[in-house]
């Protein structure tokens, strides 16, 4: 850690847009809490690099039509995720909780390493929410207890007593 950040940021409503790049890149050490409202971003709407990522409820949308990735040691790295974890090369510890709310993408969660860096750090548990794209994660394997996927979660093993199983309207897993 270069001791940087303590940050906390809590969105309990309202509208946070971004006309370009990221609704809300976080870099440092510190928590994002997202407990309602809307975040929207052109390349992906909340990118973890470092630090705590909760969310309960609210929207959180990336509008971009494709999706990309790239290594950068100092920036973004994602486009077109909801919520994007992509491991800093700091090797800070990393997480996402996701309770509720609606995450929308090509890739509605991804977590990735792409500096190639330790990854005893990262976590992420997801026991509830809608996700409107992918769900996909390269290095954190069994954490979905809930939720609704507008695709089988990828790169994802089941939980003990639960796998994606096609909901009866043909549509959505959970």
């Amino acid at each position: 850690s270069d001791g940087r950040g303590n940050t906390a940021i809590v969105v309990n409503g309202g509208t946070i847009t971004s006309t370009e790049g990221l609704g809300i890149f976080h870099p440092q050490i510190g928590t994002v809490e997202v407990n309602g409202g809307e975040i929207i971003g052109v390349e992906s709407g909340i990118e973890m690099r470092s630090g705590e990522l909760t969310v309960t409820d609210g929207k959180i949308t990336a509008t971009a039509v494709s999706f990309s990735e790239k290594a950068n040691g100092s920036g973004s790295t994602v486009i077109g995720a909801a919520v994007a974890l992509s491991q800093h090369s700091t090797n800070n510890p990393l997480s996402a909780t996701i309770m509720g709310g609606t995450l929308t993408g090509v890739k509605a969660f991804y977590e990735v390493d792409l500096q190639d860096e330790d990854v005893s750090g990262i976590s992420a548990t997801i026991s509830g929410g809608t996700f409107n794209g992918k769900v996909e994660s390269e290095n954190v394997k069994s954490f979905i207890t809930g939720g609704s996927f507008s695709a089988e979660p990828e790169g994802v093993t089941c939980p003990d007593d639960m796998c994606y199983a096609l909901n009866e309207d043909g549509n959505t897993y959970s």
